[in-house]
């Protein structure tokens, strides 16, 4: 089964995309590792995390970072040790499910979350959305009942259309890591939901699927490079293996006095100017005016640069990164060679970077 012909329904088995609100998305990371039990006959859900530790976690990797592939899971092999992880390219996961279609096992993978608004509960068109894309690790286990899991009127329209109900597996979600989405995909989620969202799905919407297809194949986040990925899942690692949870409002604001004495590697893309009414438009902040008040020594380096350092570190290395969602941001100092999130502080309304923004940096280091 390869990815450029799959079914919209059969994406569902790799990303679930939801209509509505969810406190999620006010997270750069976070981290669970139990689960609150609703069916007094489940019990499944308290030892969720320690059946994770016994199973195979697949780490899909997006066709832009494929040739990495062996590179990262030579690298992520060394630390990993929530059961045995592989990295694969989505066509490789696919021809997997095909073979074993109720098997366990664990997943990363790209996920998001969308909300839609219409003008009213009756509209046909949404009036705006929002969407945080999600590097998501969870537990894929037994597959619902479409009878079950769908409307009615969900289970009439795929019948009349002649195809069945898309399959839907309980997932239990482990950690997220937010993505900082480009222009291709911020334009495409945006004239797919104002053109396309004509159900109230209360927690699914069919219609976005083809833009789920469109950020795996061809989107570009700006945050999403082979050794951002190795930074990601070192953290998800290291968190579940401690049972540490991370509620997804908690800041993380660890000493940074050691940048006294170390260079803040800080990526280009940081310069990216984006308007809310026409996203990136080619316009740059100047790095001069952006930096003036950073007092401590930086290196603005391009996200390849910054991917080679990481990859090749061999001692700390510090990095900083500024990660948009729709209408908020983080602003996160990174160790490359731990992947240990040292500093971490949520922007609740922003569309871009503000020179403050490193000068409150700057005076925590102080």
């Amino acid at each position: 089964m390869r990815l450029l012909s799959l079914n919209p329904p059969t994406i569902l088995l790799l990303t679930l995309l939801i209509l509505g609100t969810s406190s999620n998305c006010f997270s750069q990371f976070s981290v669970n590792t139990t689960f609150d039990k609703e069916d007094k006959l489940d019990t499944f859900s308290e030892r969720a995390l320690e059946e994770l530790k016994t199973l195979t976690t697949y780490a899909l990797i997006k066709p832009d970072c494929e040739s990495y592939i062996p590179l990262i899971e030579k690298v992520v092999k060394v630390f990993w040790g929530v059961g045995e992880i592989k990295l694969v390219t989505h066509d490789q996961y696919y021809d997997y499910l095909e073979a074993n279609p109720t098997e366990y096992h664990g997943l990363i993978d790209i996920s998001a979350l969308v909300t839609t608004v219409g003008s009213s509960i009756s509209t046909t068109s949404a009036s705006y959305s929002t969407a945080h894309y999600y590097l998501r690790y969870k537990l894929v286990a037994d597959i619902m009942d479409p009878e079950e899991y769908w409307l009615k009127s969900d289970l009439r329209k795929f019948r009349k259309e002649g195809r069945e109900p898309p399959v839907i597996r309980n997932e239990y979600y482990f950690a997220d890591y937010e993505l900082y989405p480009g222009q291709s995909i911020i334009k495409d989620i945006d004239e797919v939901s104002r053109g396309s969202v004509n159900q109230y799905f209360a927690n699914r919407n069919i219609d976005l699927d083809d833009h789920m297809k469109r950020v795996i194949l061809e989107g570009k986040f700006f945050n999403y490079e082979p050794g951002f990925i190795v930074n990601y899942l070192r953290l998800f690692n290291d968190y579940l293996l401690k049972n540490k949870e991370k509620d997804q409002f908690d800041n993380i604001k660890e000493s940074l006095s050691f940048l006294k004495q170390n260079t803040l590697y800080v990526p280009d893309y940081i310069l990216e100017r984006f308007n809310k009414f026409s996203g990136f438009k080619g316009k740059k902040f100047e790095e001069e005016d952006l930096m003036k008040d950073y007092k401590y020594e930086y290196q603005m380096v391009s996200s390849e640069e910054l991917n080679d350092l990481i990859l090749n570190a061999e001692e700390d290395i510090y990095y900083y990164t500024f990660i948009r969602g729709s209408t908020d941001a983080y602003h996160t100092i990174t160790n490359g060679f731990t992947g240990e999130v040292i500093y971490s502080k949520y922007d609740p309304i922003t569309y871009n970077i503000k020179s403050k923004n490193l000068k409150e940096i700057s005076k925590r280091i102080e």
